[in-house]
């Protein structure tokens, strides 16, 4: 969800601007329905899709502040700990980071676990005459999370989509 700019991440993530930013984060997600486990969004897209950056949810239970630029987050001691990697991309953005002691300290303190979804998308194309030699593509995703020391999960969605050549 692409609700956060520049100009008003000054005020994230609690500010009423971000009240919607914040109902979608409890929501669930179309592409990761029906995985069987409860789940909340963890990450928001920043500056037009160029970087990632932690939801309100994260900022909440790491008790986060933004530092002023970029998209960097500090611990109330001023210690860095989550952001994004780098500056930013045009195209497909950078992750977005959590210093390792502060995420497991939380999360055992909160008891939660750590989900996360892999998103595909395949096409197939021709390089001679720059067309797509079908006109489909096909979309899945897979949720896995760790349970007794095992990764468990799998593919949740898969969907073949039709489109109109160019």
């Amino acid at each position: 969800m692409e609700l956060i700019t520049p100009k008003s991440t000054g005020e994230y993530p609690w500010g009423s601007v971000f009240k919607k930013l914040r109902e979608w984060c409890y929501t669930d997600d179309p592409w990761i329905k029906d995985v069987g486990i409860p789940y909340d969004i963890t990450v928001c897209s920043w500056s037009e899709d160029s970087m990632r950056i932690p939801s309100p949810l994260i900022c909440d239970l790491l008790n986060l502040n933004w530092s002023g630029e970029g998209g960097s987050f500090h611990l109330p001691n001023g210690e860095l700990c989550a952001g994004h990697i780098g500056g930013e991309i045009p195209t497909w953005g950078r992750p977005c980071i959590v210093r390792r002691d502060q995420l497991l300290k939380t999360l055992d303190e909160e008891n939660l676990a750590i989900v996360w979804c892999a998103l595909a998308e395949k096409t197939c194309w021709c390089s001679q005459t720059l067309k797509h030699v079908f006109h489909k593509t096909l979309e899945c995703s897979a949720v896995y999370w760790l349970e007794g020391g095992d990764m468990t999960g799998g593919i949740s969605r898969t969907e073949i989509n039709k489109f109109n050549q160019f």
